[in-house]
């Protein structure tokens, strides 16, 4: 993945260090922690790029179609 190189990237290291604390610590939540501005848009384009790979099965479609009973 491409991320970027230059302008600010990701967090502080004491505001990382805090954040990965407090979800360390939490009794529950999600799996994953975003941390830093940068993040969500790291992700998106992680994502992006693995869609775009899984498409070249016909068998994959994104969005997932609803689940049936």
């Amino acid at each position: 993945m491409p991320w970027r190189a230059e302008g600010p990237l990701g967090a502080p290291v004491a505001e990382a260090v805090d954040a990965l604390r407090r979800h360390v610590h939490a009794p529950d939540g999600p799996f994953r922690l975003l941390v830093g501005a940068d993040a969500p848009d790291q992700v998106t384009a992680a994502l992006r790029a693995r869609c775009e790979d899984y498409a070249e099965d016909d068998r994959f479609v994104w969005p997932a179609p609803a689940a049936t009973p």
